[in-house]
């Protein structure tokens, strides 16, 4: 719905609808996203707790971090950060938890897009 001169509501829409997107723009904003977030999450917040605290709690204390950096409490979003922190204590760089984010990533677009029947299993076992 959009807005008119005398009335609030139209047929038409202002934005364009999120399924009209090319996949080539969906996977370059998944690409961008994932490497910005890892970029800002572990480059400018979890490197510095590196450097005063135990890797324990460096990695439970990120992952905290993580749902609330992108404004989702969920499950997934908490064992995301742990798994992305954990990689990148363990390996002192970026790149592995920039990776397996984008894999991640893609894993839920080719899920929901390509591959809609394999839901109900993997919802079993998570």
């Amino acid at each position: 719905m959009g807005v008119d001169d005398k009335n609030f509501l139209v047929e038409k829409p202002i934005y364009p609808i999120e399924k009209g997107y090319s996949s080539l723009v969906h996977l370059v904003k998944i690409l961008a996203f994932s490497f910005i977030i890892q970029i800002v999450f572990l480059g400018v917040l979890v490197q510095p707790l590196t450097q005063r605290f135990n890797l324990i709690l460096v990695v439970y204390l990120s992952a905290i971090l993580f749902p609330l950096l992108n404004l989702k409490l969920v499950l997934s979003y908490f064992s995301m950060g742990l798994i992305c922190s954990l990689l990148f204590c363990l390996t002192g760089s970026v790149i592995p938890a920039i990776f397996f984010q984008l894999f991640s990533s893609l894993t839920k677009v080719l899920l929901l897009d390509y591959f809609p029947e394999l839901i109900p299993l993997l919802t079993f076992l998570f």
